[in-house]
Formats: structure tokens, sequence, C-alpha cells
């Protein structure tokens, strides 16, 4: 009899420690910038975002993309997304020209994802992840972070109004403290920047773009199994692989389709879908694009039939 109201206190401390986190658990607010991280100019965003609530919870992604490198933004979205929570946002900051020739947007995907960045191609490749995607325009009224952020230094902010902004923006998100209707007017769903090659049943195969290559040189690609099931290849069988720049053939061979790395020869070049459920092109022991001189970006593309 003596235990039972040590077990009915701990009861409720575990009770209120789990409804604790999971309140917080829509308060996820990643940060992708080519900032670097020689002085405080990423760290200040946080700073930004701490001043609307310092409950949110803050994950740095990366601030080394290369200065201005729109695609490898874009990559390392197309990367990392997919394993983050529908309530995740993200503030992506490469290049941001908004307000000049640019726009400032915010973009939510259908499992609920929410980016806010610069319309410039950033958005390209995770809008290709999960379509249908909604967009709207960033407000004018959010242009003076002074009006919001009682900042003494901001006494004349204008060279850093994209960079605060977003951050603002994406706290505001994360916090629930605006919806994301409340951002601004409705756009349409077709973004700005990248040509990312269609993915898409065609020609009696599979067609679509290369985002990236890993750190082994594998090949990765925007064909995801759904769209490959089509073509009613199994493990084992050949599939044929065109990949080319522009209009220039880099590759183009039978090879061979597995679900395994290990059922493959040593040298053997492979289709296998990564771990995004992605279709990849790798070559067993060595690196496939440097062999074949292949890149990523918006004038590579691939097909694949039988």
């Amino acid at each position: 009899m003596t235990y039972k109201p040590l077990i009915i206190i701990l009861g409720i401390l575990f009770l209120s420690v789990s409804c604790s986190a999971g309140a917080n658990d829509s308060k996820l607010l990643n940060f992708i910038t080519d900032f670097g991280n020689k002085d405080g100019g990423a760290i200040a965003l946080s700073g930004v975002v701490k001043r609307i609530d310092p409950d949110i919870r803050i994950g740095i992604i990366t601030n080394n993309i290369s200065q201005g490198n729109i695609w490898e933004a874009a990559n390392c979205l197309f990367q990392t997304t997919p394993y983050w929570p529908d309530t995740a946002v993200f503030v992506c900051i490469v290049n941001p020209k908004v307000f000049n020739d640019k726009q400032g947007i915010v973009v939510k995907n259908k499992l609920g994802q929410i980016f806010v960045g610069p319309d410039n191609g950033v958005f390209s490749l995770v809008a290709l992840q999960n379509p249908p995607i909604t967009v709207r325009q960033i407000n004018e009224k959010f242009r003076n972070l002074k009006n919001y952020i009682n900042i003494n230094a901001l006494e004349d902010p204008k060279s850093f109004f994209n960079r605060d902004i977003f951050a603002y923006i994406g706290a505001m998100l994360a916090s629930n403290k605006i919806a994301f209707d409340q951002v601004g007017s409705l756009l349409p769903s077709t973004l700005h920047g990248l040509n990312v090659p269609k993915t898409e049943f065609q020609s009696g195969g599979v067609c679509g773009g290369i985002p990236c290559f890993d750190k082994n040189g594998n090949l990765w690609t925007t064909i995801p199994s759904d769209l490959f099931d089509k073509l009613q290849v199994s493990p084992g069988n050949k599939v044929k692989v065109t990949i080319s720049r522009n209009k220039e053939v880099l590759f183009n061979d039978t090879i061979l389709f597995t679900d395994s790395f290990s059922k493959a020869k040593p040298g053997e070049i492979i289709a296998i879908f990564n771990n995004l459920s992605q279709l990849m092109i790798a070559q067993i022991g060595a690196s496939f694009v440097t062999k074949y001189q292949i890149f990523y970006g918006p004038e590579y593309s691939i097909h694949v039939s039988k």
C-alpha cells in the first residue's frame, strides 16, 4: 500500500514528460545555407528563431553549400527531407536575391513538410518527391523584420532582409504561430529555376533526371521504384540504360538489375534502388561516375527500358 502514492506520482511525471515531448514534435526547423561557418551569419539565423520560440528544435543540415550553387542546395534537400517528420520546416538560403528579380516563397508538399526560401530552383527536386505541392508568396508585410523583432542592431538591416525574413517565417510556421495560408497569396505550383528533366514513362521506358552521386561514385536518379515497376522487370534480369548530357550520349549499355550488391560480380555495372527507393546506377568496387565522367545537373538525363 505504501508504494501506491509513489507509483501514482511516477505515472503523472511520465505522462507530463510524454505530453511535453509530443507538443514539441512539431517544432522542427532545419537550415541549409551557403553562409559557411567562419563568421556569425549562420548562427544569427538561430538567434532569430529562438526569439520567436525558444522551444523550436533547430537542425543545421549544412552551412557549407558552395557559394550560390542552387543545384547543390536542391540536391541536399532531395537527399535529406525524406527522413524527417511530416511536420518539419526547412529554410534554404542559397543565392537569395529575393524581392528583386526572384520571389520569396513557402512550399508545402503532400506530406505536410514546409520549405521556406527563394524561388530560384532550390526546391525543384523536393517538388518531385511528394507532389502535389502548394506554393505561396511571402507577403510584403514581412519584409521589415523590425516590425516583429526588437533588435537594436537592426537599425538598417536591408542587406540581410532575405536572410532574417526566411528565418522568421520558418520559425513562425514551426511554432504554429502562423498558418501556411497566412504567409501570403497562392501561386502556381510551377517553380522557377532549375530545368529538371521530367520523370515519367516514355518511349517504352522510364526516364528521369540525375540529382547527384554519392561518395562511392554511384549515380542517383529521380526514377522512383513505383515508376520503374511499370517495366515489369524482376531482379536478376537486364535493363538497357542510356545516360545523356543534353543530346550527347555518355553511357549506353545493357546492365543487371538487382536487389543486392552481393549478387553482382566485381567491376559489374548494375541498376539498384538506393535508400530513397529511387533507381541508382553503380559499379561494384569502383566509381561509376569517375569511369564515365558523368556529373549531375539539369542537363543530365537517364532512360531505362527492357
